[in-house]
């Protein structure tokens, strides 16, 4: 019965941890997704393509040369939904 009560304290110190996390990853993308906006504007403006397939690439590498295995695939896959989403936005 103690130990069932010391892992579901870890546990939700764990849980804790991932809400603090998330927080911040949720500020982070609503800061960045009002900048991809600006960014849209611009490129409208100058008639500058919402696809830049340079940029993607640069993105992926740059995933690919920091966070090997699976690790890496779990950020590559997350962060193609990110750069969907900033193409949706600019549109």
């Amino acid at each position: 019965r103690q130990r069932q009560l010391c892992i579901r304290d870890s546990l939700e110190t764990l849980r804790n941890e991932i809400n603090n996390i998330d927080s911040q990853i949720f500020q982070l993308l609503n800061i960045r997704f009002k900048i991809v906006k600006k960014i849209g504007q611009y490129k409208k403006e100058n008639n500058i393509p919402v696809l830049d397939k340079s940029r993607e690439k640069i993105i992926e590498k740059k995933i690919k040369t920091n966070y090997q295995g699976n690790e890496g695939e779990y950020i590559n896959q997350i962060y193609k939904v990110v750069m969907n989403e900033s193409k949706n936005i600019q549109y």
